[in-house]
């Protein structure tokens, strides 16, 4: 090898250890905003037990949260602080409350199938993909009633209390939110759309207030 030859390579090498390091500070700064914008969301008041879900900053002073956990219930807080349902919906199982925090809101994104994303919780963050995505049919047997959401299947599972739990795609953006575990698969999990949570909030902008709705 000529002297030329391993100067250019050193010179490289250099470049790409400088754009390395430049890309782990980018991530590292995003999975920071992310934490400061998850915090704990508890309700209670309409069944047995108090319900643990996640919630996310969406818009100043609106948590989106899934509607499961705060439905129905008459005491709910964000972080300790005390919050108000004032958009739910049961279809997507996307609800918004309404919060006096400072807590930066999150930017939405779309999700990519394949893509590597991360479940952001409060205090950690699990690292998964996009598995497939889906338009998910439920069905309330005992209404004889079925409808659909637009979401994604992620490639592990989530534990008791995740659900609320925004998925974050690697530029910091929200592309879904957790709301629970595959039944016919217990390394996997569902997520609903990015676009179904903008619905919800546009819902909760235009107002007037929904409340939480009856105790399901």
């Amino acid at each position: 090898m000529n002297r030329r030859f391993l100067l250019t390579l050193a010179a490289f090498l250099i470049a790409l250890s400088s754009v390395t390091a430049c890309s782990g500070a980018r991530t590292s700064a995003a999975r920071v905003k992310v934490a400061r914008s998850v915090g704990d969301v508890w309700a209670d008041g309409c069944r047995l037990m108090a319900a643990n879900t996640v919630g996310f900053v969406v818009a100043p002073g609106l948590v989106a949260t899934v509607a499961h956990g705060v439905q129905g219930q008459t005491s709910i807080t964000f972080d300790g602080v005390s919050a108000s349902v004032i958009a739910l919906d049961a279809r997507t199982d996307t609800a918004m409350l309404r919060v006096n925090s400072n807590k930066e809101p999150l930017a939405f994104g779309a999700a990519r199938e394949g893509e590597t994303v991360r479940i952001s919780l409060v205090g950690n963050q699990l690292d998964t993909s996009v598995k497939s995505i889906v338009t998910i049919t439920h069905t309330n047997i005992p209404a004889h009633t079925s409808f659909q959401r637009l979401g994604f299947v992620l490639d592990r599972p989530v534990q008791f209390g995740n659900s609320g739990a925004p998925v974050i795609n690697d530029g910091g953006q929200v592309v879904g939110m957790v709301y629970a575990t595959a039944a016919d698969d217990d390394q996997a999990s569902y997520a609903v759309a990015a676009s179904e949570i903008q619905t919800t909030l546009a819902n909760a902008l235009a107002g007037p207030a929904s409340g939480p709705g009856i105790c399901p």
